[in-house]
C-alpha cells in the first residue's frame, strides 16, 4: 500500500508539482513573467541624501555565521554584517555594510580567501546601497499558480549550524535536535529564512493575502537514500524540488531554461558568480549524504550535491498565489494607530499609505490624562503628539496616556562605561522636564543619547517632558589616535649589483603603543617603535618594493585622514656587463636568488 500510495503521490507531483492546489488563473502561459512583491536588488552610487537617510535609519544585524574550520556545532551569529532600510526621495533603498566578510561556509572563519564578496567587488567598512525593484516571477504552471523568482534575489546556507560526532563520522546533524541530519528540509534554516526574513521583506499585506500556504514534498533523491527525506510541510514560500526543475511541463526543457544570474545585492552577500555570469542555485531536495543537497548548477545542470552550510549558492523562492493576474508590484501599506488606555485619549491618521508616502498620526489627550508617546513595538518613537514618517511596513503605533498623578523613572547609562559619565537619571512626576548631559573622557567623544536602537538626540544635553518610565543609553566612541599621523618613506633608489642597501622608514605624529614596520609583501621583515624603523638588503641582484606602515600591537594597519598608513619603497638594482651574464647563466639553472633579506 506504501509503494502504491508513493506512485500515485508522485503522479500528482508531476501533474501539479504540489498538493491541493487547482486554482485556474485565466489565459497565463508557462514561462510568463508577473511583477509580485518588492526587495533590494540593483547596486547604486552613494550620494549624500543617501548617505544622510542610511545613517538616521535604524541599522539591523544579518545575524550570519562564522565558525572555527570544523563542523561541531559551534557557529555563532554575531553582528559583523549590518542593513537598513529607508526611503530616499520616495523611493525605497536598503545599505549594507561589513566589518569583516561573510564566509563560504558558516564553520568557516571570515577571511578574503573564505569568501566571494572580495571577488564580487565589495570590500569591509564599507556601506553599499541597493534600490528596492519589483520582483520578478516565472509562471511555471498556470492552473496551480505556481511561479519561482526569474533571477537569484540572494545567497543563504541550507542549514547555518551543523555538527558531526567526529572527523571520521559520514553523518552531518543539525544542532537543533540529535537526529535530524543536516539536510532536513523541514528544520532547515532556509526554510525559516524564506518564511521569515524574506517573506516580511518582500511582500506587504495585500500581497501576502494572495500567497497561498502549500503543502511540498521532501523527499530525498535518489530515492533509495530515503534515509534523509524529511516530512511534508505546508509553507507560503519554499524552494523547487530536485523533481519540480525536470519537468517540462514547467518550462524545464533543457539547460538553458535552468540557468540564472544573481542580482547585485546576491552578489553582496557573497553569491558565487561564474565566469559566465551565471550561478548555482539551491534546491529543497536532500541528496545521497546527510550533509548534502542538490541544487541547479550555474550551467542547468541537476546531477550534483552542495553542502548545507555553503552559504554562496543562490536563492530562487518558489510560491502558490490565488491570481496571477493582478500587478501587485506597487507596495502599499497600512497604518494602524491605537490609544491605551483607550480612555485616555483618541488618535487619528491611520490608514492605507503607499510605499514611500508620509503619513501623520495625531494624538489628543483626554481631561485627566498626559500623553506619553508614540510606541512601536514597546519602544517610543515620539514624544511629539503630532507625529509625522515615512511609511515604508505595515505598522502599529500606540499612543500612550497616563494619569497626571504618576512619577516615573528616568534611567541614564554610558555606552561603553568606560567612554565618558552621564547625569540627570532619577525619579520625575509625570510632565515634568528631564535633563540629561553625557561627558565624554579624554579619547573619547559622544555619538548620541539612544532609547533602545532608536536615536533620541545628537546633544550631549538633551532634555525632554517625562511621560513614563524612560532608559536612554549615551554611546561613547573611541578617537582615532593616528588620525593625524603621516608616514615618510626614502625615494626609490637604484643600487649596484649584489650589493646591500639599508632602508628607513619614519613617521610622525604616531602616540606610544603603535608602531613603524617594513613588509615584504604580507611578511614582515622588520618592527621598530612609533617613530622610525630600519631593514638592511643583501646581496641585491634584482628589483624589490618594500612597503612601509603603521601598525597596532595586533598588526593592524591605521588609518589617517588620506587613507590606511602604508607607503610603498622602490629599489631597483643597476648591472655590468659581466653581471649581466653571469646572471644569465645563474637563471638558466635556476640557481640565480632575487633577493636575500635579512631585517
Amino acid at each position: 500500500m506504501k509503494r502504491t500510495l508513493c506512485i500515485l503521490l508522485s503522479l500528482m507531483l508531476a501533474v501539479t508539482g504540489l498538493v491541493g492546489l487547482g486554482v485556474s488563473a485565466g489565459a497565463t502561459n508557462v514561462g510568463d513573467i508577473i511583477l509580485f512583491g518588492n526587495y533590494p536588488q540593483t547596486k547604486v552610487s552613494e550620494t549624500t541624501a543617501l548617505k544622510n537617510a542610511a545613517n538616521a535609519a535604524t541599522w539591523n544585524s544579518y545575524g550570519y555565521y562564522t565558525g572555527n574550520g570544523i563542523y561541531d556545532g559551534n557557529m555563532t551569529a554575531s553582528d559583523f554584517m549590518k542593513y537598513a532600510d529607508f526611503v530616499s526621495g520616495g523611493v525605497k533603498y536598503r545599505a549594507v555594510k561589513f566589518t569583516k566578510y561573510r564566509p563560504n561556509f558558516t564553520n568557516q572563519a571570515s577571511i578574503a580567501d573564505s569568501s566571494y564578496q572580495d571577488e564580487n567587488g565589495y570590500s569591509p567598512n564599507t556601506t553599499y546601497y541597493f534600490k528596492y525593484e519589483p520582483l520578478k516571477w516565472r509562471v511555471l504552471n498556470p492552473s496551480s499558480c505556481l511561479v519561482m523568482c526569474e533571477t537569484i534575489i540572494d545567497a543563504q546556507a541550507y542549514q547555518n549550524v551543523v555538527r558531526r560526532e567526529s572527523a571520521s563520522d559520514i553523518y552531518y546533524y543539525y544542532i537543533g535536535s540529535t537526529s535530524t541530519f543536516a539536510n532536513n528540509y523541514a528544520e532547515s534554516s532556509i526554510r525559516a529564512w524564506l518564511n521569515n526574513d524574506f517573506y516580511n521583506t518582500a511582500f506587504n499585506n495585500t500581497q501576502k493575502a494572495n500567497i497561498r500556504n502549500t503543502t511540498i514534498s521532501n523527499d530525498a533523491y535518489p530515492s533509495e537514500h530515503s534515509l534523509y527525506s524529511s516530512v511534508w510541510t505546508t509553507d507560503p514560500i519554499f524552494l523547487l524540488s530536485y523533481d519540480e526543475v525536470r519537468q517540462s511541463i514547467y518550462g524545464f526543457s533543457n539547460l538553458e531554461s535552468k540557468k540564472a544570474k544573481g542580482t547585485d545585492y546576491a552578489t553582496c552577500q557573497g553569491l558565487h558568480v561564474e565566469v559566465s555570469g551565471f550561478s548555482g542555485w539551491r534546491l529543497r531536495t536532500a541528496g545521497e549524504y546527510s550533509g548534502m543537497t542538490r541544487f541547479v548548477q550555474y550551467h542547468g545542470g541537476t546531477v550534483d550535491d552542495e553542502n548545507v552550510a555553503r552559504t554562496c549558492l543562490g536563492i530562487r523562492p518558489a510560491c502558490c498565489l490565488s491570481d496571477l493576474t493582478s500587478d501587485t508590484s506597487q507596495n502599499s501599506y497600512t497604518v494602524t494607530a491605537t490609544a491605551n488606555p483607550t480612555a485616555g485619549g483618541t488618535v487619528t491618521g491611520g490608514g492605507v499609505y503607499s510605499d514611500g508616502q508620509s503619513a501623520t498620526l495625531t494624538a489628543t489627550n483626554n481631561p485627566g490624562y498626559l500623553f506619553s508617546g508614540w510606541y512601536k513595538n514597546g519602544v517610543r518613537v515620539s514624544s511629539n503628539k503630532s507625529y509625522t514618517f515615512t511609511v515604508i511596513e505595515d505598522v502599529t503605533l500606540t499612543a500612550k496616556f497616563s494619569t497626571l498623578s504618576m512619577s516615573y523613572t528616568v534611567t541614564a547609562n554610558a555606552n561603553p562605561a568606560e567612554g565618558g559619565t552621564v547625569t540627570g537619571g532619577g525619579s520625575y512626576s509625570a510632565g515634568n522636564t528631564a535633563t540629561v548631559t553625557a561627558t565624554p573622557k579624554s579619547g573619547w567623544h559622544f555619538t548620541g543619547w539612544f532609547e533602545g536602537n532608536n536615536k533620541v538626540s545628537s546633544n550631549a544635553s538633551y532634555s525632554f517632558t517625562v511621560t513614563g518610565n524612560v532608559t536612554l543609553t549615551a554611546k561613547f566612541e573611541k578617537d582615532n589616535p593616528t588620525q593625524n599621523a603621516t608616514l615618510n618613506v626614502p625615494q626609490a633608489a637604484t643600487v649596484g649589483y649584489k650589493s646591500t642597501v639599508n632602508v628607513t622608514a619614519t613617521a610622525e605624529s604616531v602616540p606610544d603603543g603603535y608602531f613603524v614596520a617594513l613588509y615584504d609583501g604580507e611578511t614582515q621583515l622588520a618592527k621598530g617603535d612609533n617613530k622610525t624603523v630600519s631593514c638592511a638588503i643583501t646581496k641585491m641582484k634584482a628589483g624589490k618594493t618594500l612597503t612601509a606602515k603603521v601598525i597596532d600591537v595586533d598588526g593592524n594597519v591605521q588609518s589617517n585622514a588620506d587613507g590606511k598608513l602604508e607607503k610603498d619603497i622602490t629599489i631597483t638594482v643597476k648591472t655590468g656587463f659581466f653581471d649581466k651574464v653571469k646572471a644569465f647563466f645563474l637563471g638558466l639553472f635556476g640557481l640565480l636568488p632575487k633577493v636575500e633579506l635579512k631585517p
